[in-house]
């Protein structure tokens, strides 16, 4: 989706309110806590890799966003951008799920309402459900462009979004 409405968000409240400096401030605000978790996933060696599909025009959300994903990549979050046109083809009857992964064994598909507000999650475990889906982000992971390029040429010359 390119679409949420995400709560207990400062800078999600920001952006509601049309007061993108402010969203951005709060964003600047976290990159400590943001490098420390970074960190903690490379002493670990499970890092939370992140692919985010994008759709062109941004909407003001996945503007606002990718602000917050590039300031994660900066301290060493892997994050990947894709074209939605680019799973076009495998979203003939309907959009692709938003899924979590981990360790490539528990799977989450994580549900929203229409309006783009979190309402639930399922849990797979099944290896048959999960390793199509594992071959899949790999792949499409595998060409997407890493964030830091994507921003500096897509996002970081846009004006400030409006409200949303």
């Amino acid at each position: 989706m390119q679409h949420f409405e995400e709560e207990g968000s400062a800078s999600r409240d920001a952006l509601r309110q049309g007061d993108w400096a402010e969203a951005l401030r709060l964003f600047e605000a976290r990159r400590d806590d943001a490098h420390e978790a970074a960190e903690t996933d490379r002493l670990r060696s499970a890092p939370f890799r992140r692919l985010r599909i994008v759709e062109e025009p941004l909407t003001p959300y996945v503007q606002w966003e990718l602000h917050w994903l590039h300031m994660r990549a900066q301290v060493g979050h892997p994050v990947r951008v894709l074209p939605a046109k680019e799973v076009a083809a495998d979203e003939i009857d309907g959009l692709l799920p938003e899924i979590v992964v981990l360790d490539n064994r528990t799977l989450y598909e994580i549900l929203y309402t229409e309006a783009g507000a979190y309402e639930s999650s399922r849990r797979y475990t099944d290896p048959e459900i999960i390793e199509p889906w594992v071959a899949y982000i790999s792949r499409a992971y595998a060409v997407a462009e890493d964030i830091q390029d994507y921003f500096a040429r897509a996002v970081a010359h846009l004006p400030p979004p409006p409200a949303a």
